[in-house]
This record gives C-alpha cells, sequence and structure tokens, in this order.
C-alpha cells in the first residue's frame, strides 16, 4: 500500500472521529501510518542501511513485480496477528491505545486489500508463525 494513502484514510477518519475524541485522534496516525516504521527496520537489518528513500523504493519495486515470493519473505514486526491481540488487551485499559487499534485494524484493511488486488491471496500475517516456519529473509 501506497503511504500516501495510509496517511490520508488515516486522516479523514481522525478528521470523522475529532469530534467524539479530540486530541486522541492523533493516536490514530500511529496505528493507521507509524506502523509502516517496520518496512525501513526490515530493509536496515537485511542491507545494513537505513535510506528511507531507498528502503521505500525497494518495498514499491515489489509491489510493481509482484513478488509474491519476496513479498511474503520480509518479516514486519508491527504487522501481525500478535500485535493486534497486545493493542487490543492494552486498548481496555487506555484511551490512546484504543485509537492505535482502530488506525492498526485500518492500515491492516487497507493492506490486505491491496495485497488480495497485487497477488490475490493474503500474506502470513503471524510473526509466530513466520518464526516457527523458520522464514528467512531473503
Amino acid at each position: 500500500m501506497i503511504l500516501t494513502i495510509h496517511l490520508l484514510v488515516s486522516f479523514i477518519l481522525a478528521i470523522i472521529l475529532y469530534r467524539s475524541y479530540s486530541y486522541l485522534v492523533l493516536f490514530i496516525f500511529l496505528g493507521g501510518f507509524l506502523i509502516d516504521i517496520d518496512h525501513p527496520l526490515y530493509y536496515l537489518i537485511r542491507f545494513k542501511s537505513f535510506n528511507l528513500k531507498k528502503a521505500y523504493s525497494y518495498f514499491m519495486e515489489i509491489g510493481k513485480r509482484n513478488d509474491l515470493r519476496s513479498y511474503e519473505s520480509v518479516i514486519r514486526i508491527f504487522h501481525n496477528i500478535e500485535t493486534f491481540f497486545v493493542l487490543l488487551i492494552f486498548s481496555f485499559f487506555s484511551k490512546e491505545v484504543l485509537m492505535i487499534l482502530i488506525g492498526f485494524i485500518l492500515h491492516i484493511s487497507l493492506d490486505m486489500i491491496s495485497e488480495y488486488r497485487y497477488f490475490s491471496c493474503l500474506r502470513n500475517y503471524s510473526l509466530l508463525r513466520s518464526l516457527i516456519k523458520k522464514q528467512k529473509p531473503l
């Protein structure tokens, strides 16, 4: 998914919820946009470079090539069901975490739509399953 789409949709949702939740809507951006920080972190570990422009280009190229194998090999530490459950549990105790969870759900939903559109399937959304299967990054 293109970052501007995540930013735009998170912004629209924040505007819609602002009257009810005031400043708390800022936390929607954490879940809806900033969870993509795991992409440059992966790029840093794999290529030993924290060049955001090159990291963005790398992931966009995978999408353009419809390279499912490369796409599935990327370990995303925040794009997974385990993160969802941690946020869900903490959302019962914190309105801020609830807003992060709402943004997270929105973000993952947009990613799933994009994955299905480009690859006609959904990737593994479990970090534990990836580790158990010992999926290694390319």
